[in-house]
């Protein structure tokens, strides 16, 4: 068994035994009576909200791959797209939607622009969420909780971002190229080379997929609390899912399944959200995020079907 194989093994060893001592710490013992109870109409709100942001993350990968001179059509993109985020969420290594999606793209283009377009779009999608948590910082200086863990905050969120604007826009980091691995270096040059296409103006016909792709996801979280009787400020949320959805950046699980509902219940009870509640929250997050990728995927199916059909009769007459 390769080291890979033991990774993969690891994530959903890690993922099952956190979400397991979660449940049996935190679970409600009442958790039939919550979901019964819950307030349908904010659900399907939300997931209204959750499967717009999934379109407009693949808005934003076409137009990353338009910046880099790849003709590919926005309806293809977005269902590459699609398909790679639902495969992001139910496999072990967090990354097979990724590939999926350079596989896919490198197509109908190079394989250095197909890996590049993939990992701006990550990038960038990661920059936008630690420009937000650092606007939110001076509000987590207030939060009731201990300094490490502000100072964690700051950690891993601020440097990332002045990291990765360094990485990006200053060649002077190919200095150290040299004392790193070649093929991690092949892949630096490649995203750093192709960096330079993302200048102001190109950056601003990225503002609102941005957004679109960020937002619509915390509006889904917020309006799946609502429902199940999360009575906490709206503000509260604003800046608590960001941090929520950094952690789920780790690599240390698959689909952010377990460290997901672990920052949930601490970060929510600090503004007093009952724990079994954010639990319970964040757990149907994780399967609504699979829930509409999976519709996503069938629209756009449904659609290319449908105009193949279309196409076909209009051919004939």
């Amino acid at each position: 068994m390769n080291m890979q194989s033991v990774a993969k093994i690891t994530k959903i060893v890690f993922s099952l035994l956190l979400i397991a001592y979660l449940w049996k710490i935190f679970g409600p013992s009442n958790i039939l009576s919550i979901l019964s109870n819950a307030k349908l109409k904010y659900l399907g709100f939300g997931l209204s909200f959750l499967l717009l942001g999934q379109f407009a993350s693949g808005v934003r990968h076409a137009r990353i791959l338009s910046i880099l001179n790849v003709n590919l059509s926005m309806a293809h993109v977005i269902d590459i797209a699609l398909l790679g985020t639902l495969l992001n969420q139910i496999l072990p290594t967090g990354m097979g939607g990724d590939v999926y999606r350079v596989i896919r793209i490198s197509e109908a283009c190079s394989w250095e622009s197909a890996l590049a377009s993939v990992i701006l779009d990550r990038i960038l999608g990661l920059l936008f969420k630690l420009s937000l948590i650092f606007c939110f910082f001076p509000i987590y200086l207030f939060m009731q909780i201990p300094l490490t863990v502000k100072l964690l905050i700051f950690l891993f969120s601020i440097i990332p971002l002045l990291f990765i604007c360094f990485f990006l826009w200053l060649p002077s980091i190919y200095a150290y190229r040299n004392r790193i691995p070649a093929i991690i270096s092949k892949w630096l040059e490649i995203i750093h080379d192709n960096s330079f296409h993302l200048n102001i103006n190109n950056l601003k016909i990225l503002i609102f997929p941005l957004i679109g792709g960020l937002f619509p996801y915390l509006i889904c979280y917020a309006c799946i609390c609502i429902s199940l009787g999360a009575y906490i400020h709206w503000t509260a949320y604003i800046y608590i899912i960001p941090l929520i959805f950094l952690a789920m950046q780790f690599p240390l699980s698959f689909g952010g399944w377990g460290i997901r509902e672990g920052a949930a219940i601490y970060l929510f009870s600090t503004v007093g959200m009952d724990q079994g509640i954010a639990l319970v929250s964040s757990s149907l997050f994780g399967l609504s995020l699979i829930a509409t990728s999976l519709i996503g995927v069938l629209i756009m199916k449904i659609s290319s079907i449908s105009n193949y059909v279309l196409d076909v009769m209009c051919r004939r007459t």
